[in-house]
């Protein structure tokens, strides 16, 4: 009897850590990872994105404000921009504002126009 009871307290220890919850901060530290958050830097003239856990996102291609909806689905994010800004900005890469898809490695965000070219990153805020 006495030698059942360190398995079965060793298994139920192992299954309550399956259970735990994710630590604070919201993104893996692997690829695949949650992009929820915001990625950049929301400073005049750099390109950022927010992606909020409702599907929407809103930023900045560091001239124009640019927001949409976007999708995961196994680790590729799909983006369909809605509304952005029209103004001229000498000297600012819009490269951002030809976001198709994007993928979460890391603390990296890498962005890819609609022919997979990958176009740009941007790393996780506070990282």
């Amino acid at each position: 009897m006495n030698r059942l009871i360190a398995p079965l307290a060793i298994a139920g220890a192992l299954l309550l850590a399956g259970c735990a919850t994710p630590s604070a901060g919201g993104g893996d530290s692997e690829t695949g990872g949650s992009p929820v958050g915001m990625w950049g830097e929301d400073t005049k003239g750099s390109p950022y994105l927010e992606f909020l856990e409702d599907g929407t996102l809103s930023g900045s291609d560091g001239c124009n404000g640019i927001g949409g909806t976007y999708t995961d689905s196994d680790g590729t994010i799909t983006v369909e921009l809605g509304f952005s800004t029209l103004k001229a900005c000498v000297g600012v890469d819009t490269w951002l504002r030809d976001i198709s898809t994007a993928s979460v490695d890391g603390d990296a965000l890498a962005v890819f126009d609609t022919d997979g070219s990958r176009i740009g990153t941007l790393t996780r805020a506070g990282s």
